[in-house]
């Protein structure tokens, strides 16, 4: 009887650590499988970091010794008229406010904005053939030789907007981007009303 006793202590005793061991390694699953599910998190939230701080630096890199390009953010444009192969740049100075105006500084009208004008100084026609005389409103015409081509690297937008008294008012806007590197497209809008001082002396044009 005692040594059946003690078999049967033996074979608790032995499942009794076996029970111990798979608990432990139980044990050890779970924290490996949440150590590992850790990881992921920390690593989901380093990336969204990430993104985010391009985002807010638009994208730069984060080699704070990159040379920044000043030329990134600007945009070039460059025309030329129908008769001519070199390029031009804009002008943006307002040195001669003239050049914003309908009507050059040398030309006098009949007192409103859009009404006959001539030039003051001796402008003779150079052009062969007949010719009916009429030329008091070619002044306010877009003529082909005015017509400007443009090459730009992104699209450009102009708005031009001039005010007078009786409602008298100049607008003048332009739009031009690149479709493809050789393919320009352009467009322009000038409106001139000008009621004037006087009854019937209105100008719409």
């Amino acid at each position: 009887m005692h040594i059946l006793v003690k078999k049967k202590t033996k074979s608790g005793g032995l499942s009794r650590l076996w029970k111990s061991r798979v608990a432990i390694l139980c044990l050890l699953m779970f924290f490996a499988t949440t150590a590992d599910a850790q990881t992921e998190l920390i690593r989901g939230a380093g990336g969204r970091m990430r993104q985010l701080g391009n985002r807010m630096s638009g994208g730069a890199s984060n080699d704070s010794l990159k040379r920044r390009d000043n030329n990134e953010d600007s945009i070039t444009i460059r025309f030329r008229f129908l008769d001519s192969t070199r390029l031009q740049m804009m002008d943006s100075s307002i040195n001669d406010y003239s050049l914003r105006f309908t009507m050059p500084a040398t030309y006098i009208n009949l007192g409103n904005n859009g009404t006959a004008s001539r030039n003051l100084l001796f402008s003779p026609l150079m052009q062969a053939g007949w010719d009916p005389g009429f030329h008091a409103f070619d002044n306010y015409k877009i003529t082909t030789d005015k017509v400007k081509f443009y090459n730009t690297t992104r699209p450009y937008s102009e708005l031009n907007y001039q005010i007078a008294s009786r409602s008298e008012q100049i607008i003048d806007l332009m739009h031009t981007q690149n479709i493809k590197p050789n393919w320009n497209f352009a467009f322009r809008y000038r409106l001139i009303n000008s009621p004037g001082f006087f009854q019937k002396p209105e100008i719409k044009s």
